[in-house]
């Protein structure tokens, strides 16, 4: 059983409430189709299992908010020259976010 089958999905109906959406298995009686050349059959069960998903769970799931340090504690900056701001980045930013030119 693909691991998207075996854990119901959970999605906020609003603040403070939960429910649980059902998942369904695929059982030798579907008829999902061969899985394509090259794909393994465990990704192709992992695809097909999130592509039954609702949109709005799909949506939920599919952007995942990680915290950056230094850039998300102000709302707002602002820089004169991409020079200025290329700087800021060397200065200011952990090089593993990516930002400088190393």
């Amino acid at each position: 059983m693909p691991v998207a089958d075996a854990f119901p999905m959970t999605l906020p109906a609003r603040p403070g409430s939960w429910y649980i959406l059902g998942m369904t298995t695929r059982d030798a009686t579907a008829d999902a189709g061969p899985c394509p050349a090259g794909i393994p059959s465990e990704w192709w069960d992992e695809f097909e299992a999130a592509a039954r998903r609702p949109l709005p769970v799909r949506f939920r799931y599919a952007f995942i908010k990680t915290y950056k340090p230094v850039l998300d504690d102000e709302p707002f900056r602002a820089f004169d020259t991409t020079a200025d701001y290329r700087r800021w980045c060397e200065e200011n930013l952990p090089d593993w976010l990516g930002y400088g030119r190393k």
